[in-house]
C-alpha cells in the first residue's frame, strides 16, 4: 500500500541462495489474462527493486499454463509447471476434523511489519515527474517522460499535464471533426496527461471531469472516449491532484499532444 493505494500482492516474498524471491502461483489458462500475468511482473519486479535496492531479485511463478510465456527484462526467472489439480471438498472437512495441520517452521518465517525495506511514496514519485515534465518544453515532453517512469514502468500508468478550459477543450475536438464525441456530457474542466501502459508506448489522454461528479478518459491519438468508474485509481488520482494544476493554453496542449505522436 501507498498513499491509499494497492500497488502490488505477492502471493509470497522467499529468500533461498541470497537471492530474494517474490512468488506468482496462477491457474488461469486464458491467453488475456496471461498478458496481464507479464506486465504485472514486470511492475512487482520494478516494485521489488524499490523496496529492496542493491538485493539480487528472483521470480517464481508457479501455473498450470503450458505455454510460452514472456517474461523479458526479468532476470533470475524460475518458471515451475504444474499440472491443474481438482480440490475434493470433503478432503478439507476431514483435515478440519483431524486438525492435523502441519505447523510452520516458525524460526524461517517473518511477518512483512519485520522486513527491512525502502519505502515507495506514490503520489510523491507523481509529483516529482510531474514538476519534471513541465519544466522542459512541450516538444521534449515525451522523451523526458520516458526517461523518468522508465523505473515506475507498472507503477505509475499517468502523470498529469495540467488543466484545459471546457472551451478549449471543445475547439480542440472541432478542429478535429470529433465535436459530437462530448455532446451529452456536462464539461466542468479537462486534465491533459501522459499515459503509459508497455514502455515505450506513450498516448497523451485528456481526463474530463464533468459537473455531475463524472469522469472519462479520451484518448487523443485516436479520439475513443470511455467512462471511468468511480472505484479505479485515475479518479482518485485526479483528486488528488487537481487543485494543484497549473492551466494550460490551447497552443500549449497542442504541443503536449503532438509530442506524444510524433515523439
Amino acid at each position: 500500500m501507498s498513499s491509499g493505494e494497492t500497488i502490488a500482492e505477492f502471493d509470497a516474498l522467499l529468500t533461498f541462495d541470497g537471492c530474494r524471491y517474490f512468488v506468482e502461483i496462477t491457474d488461469t489458462e486464458n491467453k488475456p489474462s496471461i498478458r496481464e500475468l507479464e506486465y504485472e511482473s514486470l511492475r512487482k519486479y520494478n516494485l521489488m527493486k524499490i523496496l529492496f535496492p542493491g538485493e539480487r531479485l528472483g521470480y517464481w511463478i508457479i501455473t498450470t499454463y503450458q505455454k510460452q510465456i514472456d517474461l523479458e527484462g526479468l532476470q533470475n526467472v524460475v518458471i515451475s509447471r504444474t499440472p491443474k489439480f481438482i480440490l475434493d471438498p470433503d478432503i478439507l472437512c476431514s483435515l478440519q476434523r483431524q486438525n492435523s495441520f502441519p505447523l510452520p517452521v516458525l524460526g524461517k518465517i517473518k511477518t512483512v511489519y519485520q522486513i527491512k525495506y525502502h519505502s515507495f511514496d506514490y503520489q510523491a514519485v507523481m509529483q516529482t515527474i510531474h514538476n519534471e515534465i513541465i519544466s522542459v518544453p512541450p516538444a521534449a515532453a515525451r522523451g523526458k517522460f520516458l526517461e523518468l517512469i522508465t523505473p515506475y514502468t507498472g507503477l505509475v500508468e499517468r502523470v498529469f499535464l495540467g488543466i484545459l478550459s471546457a472551451p478549449d477543450f471543445l475547439c480542440l475536438l472541432q478542429q478535429h471533426g470529433q465535436e459530437s464525441l462530448v455532446k451529452t456530457i456536462d464539461i466542468d474542466h479537462v486534465i491533459l496527461a501522459f499515459k503509459i501502459k508497455a514502455h515505450p508506448s506513450v498516448t497523451a489522454v485528456a481526463y474530463i471531469v464533468s459537473g455531475r461528479n463524472c469522469f472519462y478518459e479520451v484518448d487523443l491519438a485516436n479520439f475513443k472516449i470511455k467512462s471511468i468508474e468511480l472505484r479505479k485509481r485515475a479518479t482518485r488520482d485526479i483528486g488528488h491532484f487537481d487543485k494543484g494544476l497549473n492551466q494550460l493554453s490551447l497552443p500549449t496542449a497542442k504541443e503536449y499532444i503532438r509530442s506524444s505522436i510524433l515523439g
